[in-house]
């Protein structure tokens, strides 16, 4: 199960369909599962959501693999921050990317973040689901190309 998150970027009376999100969640393979939690959402509280998820999943043979969330500048930015490293202080363990245009623009600030673990930059249909192929340990992180990521040595590798 892939969560894919579109943080809260404007009032619930004016938001729009989270098409960014709608787009990776439909290039997937067809054995993926995914939902998405919309921050814009009237009455919604989406780390609730996401932990919920999470926690439901846990013991199932479909866990939560990757939570990812497209970025924006402006409010979303300041809604995904905290979100993202809430999520990330409550598992830890799963995998959190960030894509969409603030991350695109400005990679090194997105890595430095320790609450991001994978950035994906530009049209992110291709490198999200190359992503799931290095998370699952089946391909090097530095042949995906859009893929950008903290080294161990604490260097960038930031994919064109």
């Amino acid at each position: 199960m892939i969560i894919l998150v579109n943080p809260r970027a404007t009032k619930p009376q004016n938001r729009r369909f989270p098409l960014s999100v709608m787009m990776i969640g439909a290039s997937l393979p067809q054995t993926e599962s995914w939902e998405i939690v919309d921050g814009n959402r009237p009455d919604i509280e989406p780390l609730s959501v996401i932990t919920a998820l999470v926690d439901r999943l846990s013991h199932t043979s479909d866990p939560v693999r990757a939570v990812a969330f497209t970025v924006m500048p402006g409010p979303q930015l300041a809604n995904a921050v905290p979100l993202t490293r809430a999520v990330k202080a409550h598992h830890p363990d799963i995998p959190t990317v960030w894509g969409g245009n603030f991350g695109s623009l400005y990679p090194k600030p997105v890595l430095n973040a320790p609450y991001v673990d994978w950035l994906v930059r530009g049209q992110g249909d291709h490198t999200f689901t190359e992503l799931l192929e290095v998370i699952d340990g089946h391909r090097d992180p530095q042949t995906v190309a859009g893929l950008c990521f903290r080294k161990a040595d604490g260097s960038y590798h930031v994919g064109a």
